[in-house]
């Protein structure tokens, strides 16, 4: 699933935001570690390319009003898993819902 939405992101946009339901907060560790993996080269540039953004997740959270404003480059994707499925206006999002 990582492989697909970072072919897809290389086809269109890699900065646009983009959010990734996960099953739960393991799955959104592993996805991001794995979407990390995909996108090494920004990444490198900048760590919060891809962050977890879940309820147990200190920085995360701190990372999800800028992760929200379609003005701050970072972070441009986000995985969760119930922190931001209610209650969250991400203006100019892709969503993705990895099986």
């Amino acid at each position: 699933m990582a492989r697909k939405i970072t072919e897809f992101l290389k086809g269109t946009d890699r900065f646009s935001k983009t959010i990734v339901f996960c099953r739960d907060i393991e799955h959104a560790e592993a996805m991001r570690q794995e979407l990390a993996n995909q996108n090494g080269d920004l990444v490198k540039e900048n760590y919060k390319y891809v962050m977890k953004i879940t309820g147990d997740d200190t920085e995360g959270k701190r990372e999800l009003d800028n992760f929200i404003d379609p003005e701050m480059r970072y972070p441009v994707i986000a995985t969760t898993s119930k922190l931001m499925t209610t209650g969250v206006d991400a203006q100019t999002c892709k969503a993705y819902r990895p099986r």
